[in-house]
């Protein structure tokens, strides 16, 4: 991936000396042992490839993990609605006006209702970030790290688009909107222009080159001059309003027309043409931008499918069809979420056909399509559902299939109208009763364990009675899968499960009173940290001869990584990783630790000392944050910090 940071230092003039990249560097040092440069590119460089680390890790748990840990910083940072005290009285008094014009009067919220408000706008903008972190750090987006930084560090101080004014809004601490609508295509098309722009390349005006086109939409014809004033001002926020409003355009009146035809784009074909016949079409298929086009054809052929424009030209992006080597890697079409458009379905179905087995998974998606659709229209009709429909969009044999980025929106919209309780109760034939451990033992008792497996997620709180009954008719696999429906469960269950350390790790809080044989299992197969976070479900467990074990065995990078799980860690416990030497691991996880005295605490001054002024630096401005939990006296705190 290209390594361009001087884009960075130039738009963000101190980002080198930044808390936020001091962090990494200084993270950097340690874990590699030797000093960053202090050119500005090289520290940026080392924050970027942080990024990168998290999300092109191996294994999807650890790798999600990262991206969930990167989401909350996000969160705290960016989010500041926490409750009903932080909605401004601007927003309050917009619920007041659709109160009254939906002929409710004048009404007073209060207090309940006002933290009601603040959860749904938390959950809007969470959801509205998550979009763009999860693009963002997919293999799908094949840009820069130095442009994935600039888009995300961008949309973070945006608010959504004013389609009257063109443009997006700032936001500010009490903003309640979300953040900006992630549009594939848009985003390709402003990526693409700033990356050739870095390299030197040309960026001709698409309104002035289709300004026909776009006269003939009512769309203003921008001309060069202005065009390469706003390039050359590298604004994401205008750019990404400009490609939005010119460079994407809604079609979907011509969506009726169906007749076209199919266009192949083979593999190691330039992706300058393929880009340009879908840019200014609204397919929201980040293949729109060249560079991903280019990444896309060195993987594979590229099939799109144009329909014909009232002129009869077939110049209308429809479907798409991009292979990885002789495999189908993706369809798309041009609907909500880059679904299948219902007008479209046959010619999509008759190309699959070309395909021969490899067509049969995206078959399924269009029967679940087809499928969903009706069930929406039923739900909307407010038509009662059948044990049958609400078993499918509740997902219970399998998941339903669909040909976009995400989950179908539509699964969601229906299950937020109904009771997922009593739909459960009914669809097993237990309407009425709660989804817990005695509905569970009912239904055991009756010669429904199979049914009940199949059930197990939506059930919570099931004792360790159930569990032992499914193990012992031989259901143990259900059990395992469902676990987070499971609670105090025993040691035995434990036992029985001693294989899959995973499961075990990842779930250590719906067990208790484990024994050290199983704490010492685990960490032997590398789950330390599970146990460090857990160490109070072990009985009996010395962390004091935990971290002993592992200095002996030389493995001291593990305590820097995983010591931050633990609490409430001895003054002796700081002497024994002192002694060792490995001073660096307190350092970084000075919140474990309390009632440390004064002469841990010079003896890590002194630790610090010696590993550079910058080290020492930081290790003297952290003292403060955990003052209250040092057992020393105000004088010799004095003697500590002098």
């Amino acid at each position: 991936m290209e390594r361009n940071p001087d884009f960075l230092k130039k738009k963000y003039g101190n980002l080198h000396i930044s808390d936020e990249v001091d962090s990494a560097v200084h993270r950097h040092e340690l874990r590699e042992g030797k000093k960053v440069s202090n050119k500005p590119n090289e520290r940026i460089q080392v924050y970027l490839d942080r990024f990168k680390e998290i999300t092109e890790r191996e294994d999807e748990e650890d790798r999600g993990k990262g991206i969930n840990a990167l989401k909350e910083v996000l969160y705290k940072q960016y989010i500041s609605i926490e409750s009903g005290e932080d909605i401004p009285e601007a927003h309050i008094e917009l619920q007041r006006r659709i109160a009254r014009e939906q002929g409710h009067g004048d009404v007073e919220i209060d207090e309940g209702k006002l933290d009601e408000y603040a959860e749904i706008i938390r959950a809007d903008q969470k959801q509205s970030l998550d979009q763009w972190v999860d693009y963002l750090a997919s293999p799908d987006a094949m840009y820069p790290d130095w442009l994935k930084y600039w888009a995300m560090r961008s949309v973070l101080n945006l608010s959504d688009y004013d389609k009257e004014k063109k443009a997006f809004g700032n936001r500010s601490k009490d903003t309640t909107k979300p953040f900006p609508d992630l549009n594939h295509e848009a985003l390709a098309y402003v990526l693409d222009v700033i990356q050739k722009r870095a390299t030197g390349s040309t960026v001709d005006n698409p309104v002035q080159e289709r300004q026909n086109e776009f006269a003939a939409e009512g769309k203003k014809v921008i001309s060069d001059e202005e065009f390469q004033k706003m390039l050359s001002a590298e604004n994401f926020s205008k750019l990404y309003a400009f490609a939005i409003e010119h460079v994407t355009a809604d079609h979907s009146e011509l969506y009726k027309i169906t007749d076209g035809e199919w266009v192949v784009y083979p593999k190691g074909s330039p992706g300058h043409e393929l880009a340009r016949s879908l840019q200014g079409h609204g397919t929201g298929w980040c293949t729109a931008g060249e560079a991903t086009a280019n990444a896309q054809l060195k993987q594979g052929d590229f099939y799109v499918y144009y329909s014909k424009n009232p002129h009869g030209d077939a110049t209308i992006p429809r479907l798409a069809i991009r292979m990885e080597e002789d495999k189908i890697a993706e369809v798309r079409g041009v609907a909500h979420k880059q679904e299948i458009d219902q007008y479209i379905s046959p010619v999509l179905e008759e190309k699959l056909g070309e395909f021969g087995p490899e067509a049969n998974e995206y078959r399924k998606k269009t029967e679940d399509m087809k499928r969903l659709t009706e069930i929406d229209t039923r739900n909307k009709a407010g038509e009662e559902l059948s044990k049958e429909d609400l078993s499918f969009i509740y997902e219970v044999n399998r998941q339903i299939s669909g040909f976009g980025y995400t989950r179908d929106p539509r699964i969601n919209e229906i299950l937020k109208q109904r009771n997922k309780s009593e739909d459960i109760a009914f669809i097993i034939g237990v309407e009425g009763q709660e989804l817990n451990s005695d509905t569970a033992l009912q239904m055991i008792r009756s010669g429904r364990i199979a049914e009940l497996s199949s059930f197990l997620s939506y059930f919570s709180n099931l004792s360790p009675e159930v569990a032992n009954l499914l193990i012992k008719n031989g259901n143990d696999w259900f059990v395992s899968r469902n676990i987070e429906s499971f609670s105090g469960l025993t040691p035995e269950i434990a036992e029985h499960f001693s294989r899959k350390h995973d499961m075990i790790a990842n779930n250590l809080s719906r067990f208790q009173d484990l024994p050290l044989e199983t704490a010492y299992r685990l960490i032997d197969t590398g789950y330390i940290g599970s146990v460090f976070a857990h160490n109070e479900k072990f009985k009996g467990l010395d962390i004091l001869k935990v971290i002993s074990s592992i200095l002996e065995s030389g493995s001291a990078s593990i305590l820097l990584n995983e010591l931050y799980r633990v609490k409430n860690l001895s003054t002796e416990a700081a002497n024994l990783i002192l002694d060792k030497g490995e001073g660096d691991i307190i350092l970084l996880n000075l919140r474990s630790f309390v009632n440390l005295d004064l002469n841990v605490l010079k003896k890590l001054a002194k630790y610090a000392e010696e590993r550079g002024d910058r080290v020492y630096k930081e290790y003297r401005g952290v003292l403060n944050v955990y003052r209250a939990s040092f057992a020393v006296s105000d004088e010799e705190w004095e003697e500590v910090v002098k």
